[in-house]
């Protein structure tokens, strides 16, 4: 069956919605490993951009109902793989966005990622109220690096 733009943003918005159900009970878990020493990274090859839009459009609908902005600006040096833990990177972004649509009355959400000798820090989030919360310490590795 061939689905219309706002079908398909539907399906979208569900699989992301499914997806941050998933990330929700891996925090449980994950607060028991870390609680037992027993929290392992794991080291994969995984797309940072898809993370980010897969994100993103999970609280589009709860940005645009409060009037915020939001938006993700990714510089064009950062590789189009990374290699990391992407369910640990989409569960800190998750909780990232989902605090700073919480607390923002007003404004925009700003999520701007870059490398980190671009900039001191490699992720900002940054709100319209000027409240600021910084992740730092996700590191690339571009090929054997």
């Amino acid at each position: 069956t061939h689905l219309d733009e706002t079908q398909q943003d539907y399906v979208r918005t569900a699989q992301a919605s499914g997806k941050a159900l998933v990330s929700l009970i891996n925090e449980v878990l994950d607060q028991a490993k870390i609680e037992a020493g027993k929290l392992e990274l794991e080291a994969v090859t995984f797309d940072l951009r898809a993370i980010l839009d897969d994100v993103l459009s999970l609280f589009s609908g709860k940005s645009q109902e409060k009037g915020i902005e939001l938006a993700v600006y990714i510089s064009e040096r950062v590789p189009e793989l990374m290699v990391g833990d992407p369910g640990r990177f989409r569960q800190i972004i998750t909780n990232l966005m989902g605090n700073s649509i919480k607390f923002t009355e007003r404004g925009h959400i700003f999520v701007t990622v870059h490398l980190v000798d671009e900039v001191r820090g490699s992720m900002d989030v940054e709100t319209g109220l000027s409240q600021q919360d910084s992740l730092s310490g996700f590191r690339v590795q571009i090929d054997g690096g």
